[in-house]
């Protein structure tokens, strides 16, 4: 008998789409790495003395189609199916053990030691499953893991309720507790027997509570099985008979991207209703794993896509959270970090800058940011605006909101009434830690697309003395910002900081935002030779002559081709930027420099650095990363946004992409030649 016991996980990146999930482990050859697609992670071996047997792992994530009702992608399940080959000229008998502990986190062991094991049998009708589940607290909430087979007759099992995990010692103390769950079966020499093995581990924690404990709150999956805690083994039987269902649906939805001619649905934002929250339950989503904040509005501006086109109306609960907080004013007195002011947590007529901290009390205790006052900040009401048409079936009831937000922006950050916002002088924006001062090219355009934004809606309402109001406005806006900004080639970064004459990445956000949203109403946003001439700029600047154009945009970059390191933030690549701006390329009809541009974001996550699944918001020239597991990298799908929509690449018969290359940029070669190089060995092949 061989025994295959502690189970390594692999997750590892995209390189070809092609491969055969798993290998062959054979004494003689171990692959050096396997790649496989995100939502079908492998398993890598090595163990040398498992002569000719052939295994893989499935671990589910959550990403099973759009499925409305939210069913089966809120359950909190993983599956390992094991294929076995044997290839020699024996009979192998082969045993695999699942085993797993009990543990909170907490080196408080004495915490741990409530335990309670036992084991079961689950058959929900068509699929008989044994295991058995560890119950135990976590932070004084009932959480239980279970861990099963799917049983059948040419598998053997056996379950252990309780061993030292940390020893031999077979008389645990419940203190240390570990489960066991065996399987066996037979494989004949020279055959193939697929899903030999199917395992699955389920952990069932059905109401939580933030630090506070003021408020208690139920899991999604708990509208289906329940919150009495003792739902894990019909979760482990409803997901071994289910699997096979969701592969395909994972499959369907995968190769309708990785394959060509593509063929897919679209999922349009049509369906909206002002009683979707009560319906779909609350949505957070951590802006960072090192910044704690909850649904930061600013970051998931660029991250909303993710969102729009695979759960819709999560998109919509977020927005209607975010509709209730404007009005809502916090007096409690917070100290900013970064001035040492003090103020109001929250204002009125104020879009918050996230709905709170998961240690404190989310949605109860809102920004939880306190390094700025945010309620300076800028692009907060603007980026509300733009959401408001984004979702505008939403707009009955955030419209009195919407004018609200244009008149707070006239009376208190256009300070000559020339119709054109301006910057404080101080980091007022998602920019956190880079002054803008006077009129600016990120704030600026954003405030442009938000009134025609506005001037859009009020006229599908027929609010004329609005439409009028707002289209006169942009108008003067407008004018001031080309003079004030343009300057033959592209925006300035501001009107009169000192690095006014820097060239942002992110100059033309709010353009971008709006031609995803309405290409329509988008095109005439600012003149088009313009925005051509400045995304050329930017390209040559920013991408090619930044890290050799294999590191995505540069945020800024100043004239004479060196990167702006006189303030924070302004040398940092951000990985969410470059996506969007990628996104921009693609929407000025140059499909190709967008590819171009994100590739260099990719390849540096997924091959040269080793940050897969774990994308960061900023990466430096040299060797150093900042908050990794970012929000804002999730705007790669507005480059997806873009290709469904205004190249309907999904449609049969589509050549868009016939043509298009991606890897090392096409303009990398023309670097070299001009005797422009990389400044840094780390990114040398």
């Amino acid at each position: 008998m061989i025994n295959v016991s502690s189970i390594e996980v692999c997750d590892v990146g995209i390189t070809e789409f092609s491969h055969k999930y798993g290998w062959f482990a054979r004494g003689d050859k171990v692959p050096d790495e396997i790649r496989v697609p995100f939502n079908r992670p492998s398993v890598r071996h090595i163990y040398q003395s498992l002569p000719f047997l052939r295994r893989y792992l499935t671990a589910w994530l959550k990403n099973i189609g759009r499925k409305e009702i939210l069913y089966d992608s809120s359950l909190p399940v993983t599956l390992f199916i094991i294929d076995a080959e044997n290839r020699s000229d024996v009979d192998l008998q082969v045993a695999i053990t699942f085993t797993f502990r009990n543990g909170t986190g907490c080196q408080k062991w004495c915490s741990e030691n409530i335990c309670k094991t036992d084991i079961f049998e689950e058959n929900d009708g068509s699929s008989l499953v044994k295991g058995v589940y560890l119950k135990h607290t976590i932070n004084h909430m009932q959480c239980t893991y279970s861990i099963g087979v799917l049983a059948h007759d040419a598998l053997y099992v056996s379950c252990c309720a309780g061993f030292d995990p940390c020893g031999t010692d077979e008389n645990a103390d419940r203190r240390q507790l570990g489960i066991a769950v065996l399987a066996e079966t037979l494989i004949k020499a020279n055959t193939k027997v697929a899903s030999c093995i199917e395992y699955v581990l389920a952990w069932d924690m059905p109401i939580v509570q933030f630090g506070s404990g003021e408020r208690k709150y139920k899991r999604r999956y708990t509208r289906f099985f329940g919150d009495h805690g003792c739902a894990s083994p019909a979760i482990c039987a409803y997901s071994l008979a289910k699997y096979r269902e969701w592969e395909n649906k994972i499959d369907k939805w995968q190769n309708s991207v990785l394959t060509h001619p593509w063929n897919s649905k679209e999922q349009h934002l049509s369906l909206y209703t002002t009683n979707l929250m009560k319906q779909y339950g609350r949505f957070a989503y951590l802006e960072s794993w090192e910044y704690r904040m909850l649904n930061t509005y600013d970051v998931h501006f660029y991250a909303s896509f993710a969102l729009a086109e695979l759960w819709p109306n999560l998109e919509h609960v977020l927005q209607a959270e975010m509709t209730d907080q404007v009005d809502l004013c916090d007096k409690q007195v917070a100290h900013f970090q970064m001035d040492g002011c003090r103020g109001s947590v929250k204002c009125a007529y104020r879009v918050p800058h996230d709905l709170g901290n998961p240690a404190v009390e989310p949605w109860l205790r809102i920004n939880s940011y306190i390094i700025h006052d945010t309620g300076k900040w800028r692009d907060l009401n603007l980026k509300f605006i733009l959401f408001a048409y984004f979702l505008r079936r939403f707009l009955g009831k955030v419209w009195p909101t919407i004018k609200r937000l244009i008149t707070e922006a006239q009376i208190c950050w256009d300070q000559n009434n020339d119709g054109m916002i301006e910057n404080s002088g101080t980091a007022d924006q998602t920019y956190d830690a880079w002054k803008m001062d006077g009129v600016s090219a990120y704030c600026g355009c954003l405030w442009l697309a938000s009134l025609q934004a506005a001037a859009s809606l009020a006229n599908e309402i027929d609010d004329m003395k609005c439409a009028n109001l707002y289209t006169e406005l942009l108008s003067r806006a407008r004018d001031v910002f080309e003079e004030k900004l343009w300057n033959g080639e592209y925006y300035n970064f501001d009107e009169r900081s000192e690095n006014a004459k820097t060239i942002m990445a992110d100059q033309l956000c709010g353009n971008w935002f709006l031609m995803s949203i309405s290409p329509e109403i988008a095109h005439n946003l600012l003149p088009l030779s313009h925005v051509k001439s400045a995304l050329d700029q930017i390209y040559n600047s920013n991408v090619l002559n930044f890290a050799g154009g294999r590191l995505g945009a540069v945020n800024g970059m100043r004239k004479d081709g060196t990167i702006e390191r006189r303030h924070l933030q302004a040398d940092e690549m951000w990985v969410g930027v470059t996506y969007a701006l990628a996104a921009s390329f693609m929407q000025q009809g140059n499909i190709q420099r967008g590819f171009d541009t994100a590739w260099g974001c990719y390849d540096a996550c997924y091959n040269r650095f080793g940050l897969q699944y774990q994308t960061p918001e900023a990466l430096y020239e040299d060797r150093f990363y900042r908050a990794i597991g970012y929000m804002r990298p999730l705007s790669i799908w507005a480059i997806q946004w873009t290709l469904l929509r205004q190249f309907k690449i999904f449609e049969r018969g589509s050549t868009v992409l016939n043509h298009i290359s991606t890897g090392t940029p096409l303009e990398f070669g023309k670097i070299l030649s001009s005797g422009i190089k990389e400044k840094s060995k780390c990114y040398k092949e």
